[in-house]
C-alpha cells in the first residue's frame, strides 16, 4: 500500500472529483488487473480507449481513476483525478511506486531503425567483462544473469520498465542497455528514466504506418535525447541522413558523432571482413581515450555490425571502460540470436538468419553476404527468403523487392506475420517493385517452411542463402493465430 497523499501531487491534477483519504494498493492501466483500492489509468491507445473501461475497473474494486476527461456517470465510490495525459502520469506514479529504481542505475537507451538489438547485447557484454552485472531491455526481450522476461512490444509500457528496473536494481545489477522505439518515445513510455547515455544509430523507412512521414519518424525519435541530463553522453553514427537533426537539440554536453568520414570526432578505418569475423580501427579526432588510434575484432559480419560495434565501443569509453575490456569484450562476443546468425548446410552452403526487415536492412544484411562472397572467389550465388509482415507499413514492400532483386541471384517471395491481410496481395505488392529482368529470377511460395526448402534445394556448395524478417522470431502470425515457427530451425533441418 502506498500513501495517496504523497502521490497525487505528483500527477500534476487539473481536477480531482470525490475524497482523497485510502491508500493505493496497485496502480493498473488495464481494468482485468485491478484489485481492491487499485489506482486505475485510463490510457487511450491506438485500438482501444481505456476511458470505456472505468466502470469494469471500478466493478474490480479500483476506488481512484486517473483520467484525461470525466466519464458521464460519476460513481460515488471512485474518486476521479483529471491530467493531461494519463501516460505521462502512469510513468510518474510507477517511477514513485517502485521507488525511482533507475536512479540507482547506469541506463543508456538505443534508438534508431536498425542496429538496436546488437548494440544492446554488445554494451551488455562490454559491461561483464568490466565487472559490472548487467542487464538488456528490448525486442528478444528482458535479460540478466538469473532473469529471463519475454516482452509483447521492443519497449515496454512505463509500468512494466519500471517494475522491470526495481526487480533488476534487487538482483545487483547495475546496467541496463535498452532499445527505445518511436513508438515508445511518442507514447511516453520512457517518460521518467534516468537515462545515463544514448546511442542513435540510423534512421530509414520503416513504421510510416504510424509515423506521417521520415521527419515525424525523426522527431520521435529526437524525443530521447531532449530528454537526457547535461552530463549524459551521446553517441550517434554521423552517416545517417537525419543524424545531426536528431540529437542537435540533446541538452547533453558529451556528443560523440562516429563516421568513416575524416570530419568527425570518431572515424571508422580500415574494414576487414571475413567469413567469421570482421576488423576495423577507430580514429579520433576529439579526445575521449588516452590513445588516439585502437584496433578491434569481432566475430560479427558485415559493415553494418562493424558500425554497431563501433558506436557501443565509443559508449563504452565515455563511460569509463578502458580499451583492453572493450577489446576482449568485441574479440569473444557471442553474438545475438536472428541476427547474421549462420548455419552450416549439408551441401556445403551456408544459412544466415537476419532480422532484416526494412529496406535499409535487407539491403545491408545481402550487401554483406555479397562481400562474403565475393571475399571467398568460390563463385557462389546469393539467394534470399523474405516476406513482410501484415498490417505495417506498405510502402516498404515494393522497396524491398527492387533491392532483394538487384543484389540476390534468386529471390524467393513468402509470408512473414500475414497476420490479418491477404498474404497473395503482400508478396505481390513485394514482387510489384522488381523489374521485368529481375522477376524471372524470383519465385513465390506462401509457405515459409517450404519457402526455405525450396531455397536449400536450389542452393549448393559456396552459395549464401539468407532468410530475412524475422530473426529471432519464433512464431508465425497467419489471421489472429500465432503458429509455432523459427527460421533457424527450419535451415537447421539441413544442417551438417
Amino acid at each position: 500500500m502506498k500513501d495517496i497523499q504523497k502521490l497525487i501531487p505528483l500527477l500534476n491534477p487539473q481536477q480531482i472529483v470525490g475524497e482523497v483519504h485510502s491508500k493505493v494498493s496497485s496502480i493498473c492501466y488495464n481494468s482485468h488487473l485491478c484489485e481492491p483500492y487499485s489506482m486505475f489509468f485510463a490510457i487511450s491507445g491506438t485500438k482501444t480507449d481505456g476511458h470505456l473501461f472505468i466502470d469494469s475497473a471500478i466493478d474490480k474494486g479500483a476506488r481512484y481513476c486517473v483520467c484525461e476527461r470525466l466519464p458521464e456517470n460519476l460513481r460515488q465510490e471512485c474518486t476521479y483525478i483529471v491530467v493531461e495525459n494519463t501516460r505521462v502520469a502512469l510513468a510518474v506514479a510507477s517511477n514513485f511506486w517502485f521507488g525511482y529504481p533507475s536512479d540507482d542505475l547506469t541506463v543508456v537507451g538505443v534508438t534508431g531503425t536498425n542496429g538496436k538489438t546488437t548494440i544492446t547485447y554488445l554494451l551488455k557484454a562490454i559491461m561483464e567483462e568490466f565487472g559490472k552485472k548487467s542487464a538488456v531491455i528490448g525486442t528478444i526481450g528482458a535479460f540478466a544473469e538469473g532473469y529471463t522476461k519475454r516482452l509483447s512490444n521492443t519497449t515496454p509500457e512505463s509500468y512494466e520498465l519500471f517494475k522491470m528496473f526495481y526487480e533488476l536494481k534487487k538482483l545487483g545489477v547495475e546496467f541496463v542497455a535498452m532499445e527505445v522505439s518511436s513508438h515508445s518515445l511518442v507514447q511516453k513510455r520512457v517518460y521518467g528514466i534516468d537515462f545515463d547515455g544514448a546511442i542513435f544509430t540510423n534512421l530509414t523507412q520503416d513504421h510510416l504506418d504510424y509515423h506521417k512521414d521520415m521527419e515525424d519518424y525523426a522527431r520521435a525519435k529526437s524525443l530521447l535525447f531532449k530528454s537526457l541530463k547535461s552530463d549524459a553522453v551521446v553517441v550517434a553514427f554521423a552517416d545517417s541522413p537525419y543524424s545531426v537533426d536528431v540529437v542537435s537539440q540533446t541538452p547533453a554536453k558529451n556528443v560523440f558523432f562516429v563516421s568513416r568520414s575524416p570530419n568527425y570526432d570518431v572515424q571508422i578505418v580500415n574494414e576487414r571482413i571475413g567469413l567469421d569475423f570482421s576488423e576495423f580501427e577507430l580514429v579520433f579526432n576529439k579526445q575521449i581515450e588516452a590513445n588516439s588510434h585502437l584496433k578491434f575484432q569481432t566475430p560479427l559480419q558485415g559493415r553494418f555490425n562493424i558500425e554497431n560495434a563501433a558506436l557501443a565501443s565509443v559508449m563504452a569509453l565515455a563511460l569509463g571502460v578502458d580499451f583492453p575490456t572493450i577489446q576482449n569484450a568485441l574479440r569473444n562476443f557471442a553474438g545475438v540470436s536472428g541476427r547474421m546468425q549462420k548455419v552450416n548446410l549439408k551441401n556445403g552452403a551456408i544459412g544466415i538468419v537476419d532480422y532484416a526487415h526494412t529496406p535499409d536492412a535487407l539491403e545491408k544484411a545481402l550487401q554483406s553476404c555479397r562481400e562474403l562472397l565475393d571475399q571467398t572467389g568460390s563463385g557462389g550465388r546469393l539467394i534470399v527468403v523474405f516476406g513482410c509482415g501484415g498490417e505495417r507499413d506498405q510502402e516498404k514492400r515494393p522497396l524491398m523487392g527492387k533491392i532483394a532483386s538487384e543484389i540476390a541471384d534468386y529471390v524467393v517471395l513468402t509470408n512473414d506475420n500475414p497476420r490479418k491481410e491477404n498474404p497473395s496481395k503482400i508478396i505481390n505488392q513485394i514482387y510489384c517493385g522488381i523489374s521485368n529482368e529481375g522477376k524471372k529470377r524470383v519465385i513465390q511460395i506462401g509457405n515459409r517452411d517450404e519457402a526455405i526448402e525450396y531455397a536449400y534445394n536450389l542452393s549448393k556448395q559456396g552459395d549464401i542463402i539468407l532468410v530475412a524478417g524475422k530473426g529471432h522470431e519464433d512464431y508465425q502470425i497467419i489471421g489472429e493465430v500465432k503458429y509455432h515457427f523459427s527460421d533457424v530451425e527450419q535451415l537447421q533441418r539441413f544442417g551438417v
